[in-house]
């Protein structure tokens, strides 16, 4: 698990800074991962990416999405 992937993802335009919406990690990974993509412009994803701060780089400091297993069958393992 890496402390640097963050729960909160804040997409900002790339044009002027102006912000687009917030998703979470689960949001735009996984099964929607191409939905959001296809919804989302290179350059606006390049942006947002490259300017948001990172996690905080400590012990046990991990993304709650990476913490939790989502099953096809929509059931969760949780390792918290």
């Amino acid at each position: 698990m890496h402390p640097l992937i963050r729960d909160e993802w804040h997409l900002r335009s790339a044009t002027d800074d102006s912000s687009l919406r917030h998703r979470t990690l689960r949001d735009i990974s996984g099964r929607g991962a191409l939905k959001f993509l296809e919804s989302t412009e290179m350059s606006d994803l390049l942006h947002s990416f490259g300017t948001l701060h990172p996690g905080l780089v400590t012990l046990h400091n991990f993304p709650r999405f990476l913490q939790e297993f989502e099953r096809p069958d929509h059931r969760r393992t949780s390792w918290s």
